[in-house]
């Protein structure tokens, strides 16, 4: 079973919500993605009701569903949108440098669609010392 700890030291504090900056998780190591998907020194903020302080280290916890939505959000959505885009593009127009045009729509698309969405998932994040 695979880890779903990632670690992380606490920058600062706002009330009841602090900013952390993770590490690699054991994850990461194994993981093809690695080298691409930007995981070294990901700042992220969360709400917590345990008095942390500047400079402690934690650990975090995500559940493993929140994990695979996020995943099928950023790898999976846009290309079908993309291959979506590319068929409709193919319904309006007989030129098939049109489509591809449509894809890529389809394609920006995705890229809004994942910015939306991690401004306001509602992602579970469980903090323990």
């Amino acid at each position: 079973m695979e880890d779903n700890h990632e670690y992380g030291v606490v920058k600062s504090r706002q009330g009841d919500f602090y900013t952390l900056e993770l590490g690699n998780t054991s994850g990461c190591h194994g993981c093809l993605l690695a080298g691409v998907c930007g995981v070294q020194n990901k700042v992220v903020q969360v709400r917590s009701e345990l008095e942390l302080d500047i400079g402690e280290k934690v650990d975090v916890e995500v559940k493993a569903s929140d994990r695979i939505l996020s995943s099928f959000v950023v790898f999976v959505l846009p290309i079908m949108l993309m291959v979506l885009f590319y068929f409709l593009g193919g319904l309006f127009l007989d030129v098939e440098s049109g489509q591809t045009i449509f894809s890529f729509l389809g394609l920006g698309l995705g890229a809004l669609l994942i910015r939306f969405i991690d401004k306001n998932a509602k992602i579970k994040v469980e903090i323990k010392r």
